[in-house]
């Protein structure tokens, strides 16, 4: 009996303290991240290309054209809302057609505001690039894990085309995708499964001493 009631608190101590895997917090969806048929949702130096695309249709960021120093222009997405702490990931590919300079680059990066309105920029985050010399491809990119940092209520996605100084650069954007992190499980104890935990032990602890004093 002494062994049963054990191995029935051991069972609901691990249930209690592990519970499944899940996203950490709620992270803004990219809009229209596919660029099917337009690039609504989007700003700036944004331009539909029904040619190109991983399905045909993509965002062509370009041409920038860079004078003396390196110059770079982004197409961005609407503003949307963002709780700070949460943990995100930004994803998407990125085509450089053939016969660009190789000197160009291309971005992806999310730029937080510290105001409902996308007006007061806070911070960029860390980006993740696609290097002129990867010419004629769709490349995938990805951020990996980015903490929305303290104090940011809102956010664009930023998908940036840089030239490098006397020259031209586009580069056109697909299938951008922002989501939430899995987190694994963090060690609770809630303070009924502590209660049950505790009741268990005690009716164990009793049978015990029964067992020894009979």
């Amino acid at each position: 009996m002494r062994t049963s009631l054990s191995t029935v608190a051991l069972v609901i101590l691990v249930a209690a303290v592990y519970g499944p895997t899940s996203a950490r917090g709620q992270c803004p969806a990219a809009p229209n991240g596919s660029f099917t048929t337009d690039v609504t949702g989007w700003v700036n130096l944004a331009t539909w290309d029904g040619t190109l695309g991983n399905p045909v249709g993509s965002d062509r960021v370009g041409p920038v054209s860079a004078g003396g120093s390196e110059t770079c222009f982004n197409s961005q997405s609407s503003c949307l809302p963002v709780t700070a702490g949460n943990q995100c990931t930004l994803s998407a590919q990125a085509y450089v057609p053939i016969g660009q300079p190789t000197s160009g680059l291309g971005g992806l990066s999310y730029l937080f505001y510290s105001d409902a309105g996308c007006s007061t920029f806070l911070s960029q985050s860390t980006g993740a690039n696609v290097p002129g010399t990867q010419q004629g491809t769709w490349v995938p990119l990805t951020t990996g894990a980015v903490t929305i940092p303290p104090g940011a209520q809102s956010v664009k996605i930023s998908l940036n085309t840089c030239a490098a100084a006397g020259t031209s650069m586009t580069i056109n954007w697909d299938n951008v995708v922002s989501a939430g992190v899995q987190q694994e499980p963090v060690p609770t104890l809630g303070s009924s499964a502590l209660l049950v935990f505790g009741a268990i032990l005690a009716l164990a602890g009793i049978l015990a001493l029964r067992s020894v004093r009979g």
